[in-house]
């Protein structure tokens, strides 16, 4: 009985306090890093799907890219891109990320082909286009409670 009271001495006059839940920021930087690596994932392994649970950029280069595709779905999109636009979708690794804000993350990423070898863009024959790139920048972007993936991967040039 006397620890009742005092418990309720203790509230008696005393304001309620509230107080902001902040996440660390190391999980938020997870988080986002997470989401890419599930956004690729899906993409290598043809699960275009569960890709676009992961995908908040937008469509419209898919849409240029495929006039003539009958199913419009955002998966469907996403196939073509991997399947038929010779879009990167290979097995990968994240090299590093940079935090540009509060709510966005930029990663870099190394794909490798399918014996192992490390995955080179372009062919180093001159102009801007045909640089030889093996780094690959991706942005993801936090909305609410849910991380984005900004960027679609590179296409085979």
């Amino acid at each position: 009985m006397f620890l009742i009271m005092v418990l309720t001495g203790c509230s008696i006059g005393q304001s309620k306090t509230s107080y902001e839940v902040v996440e660390d920021p190391l999980i938020i930087q997870a988080k986002a890093q997470m989401a890419l690596n599930n956004f690729l994932s899906h993409l290598e392994m043809k699960q275009y799907q569960q890709a676009t649970q992961y995908f908040g950029g937008s469509y419209d280069y898919l849409k240029e890219l495929n006039p003539n595709i009958n199913n419009t779905s955002a998966h469907n999109y996403l196939k073509h891109f991997c399947e038929s636009n010779s879009g990167i979708c290979l097995p990968f690794t994240i090299k590093s990320q940079k935090k540009i804000d509060e709510n966005v993350f930029v990663f870099q990423v190394q794909y490798f082909e399918d014996n192992g070898q490390l995955f080179i863009n372009g062919c180093g024959c001159g102009g801007i286009d045909q640089e030889k790139k093996d780094k690959f920048n991706f942005s993801v972007r936090k909305e609410g409670e849910k991380y984005y993936v900004v960027d679609l991967p590179p296409i085979r040039k």
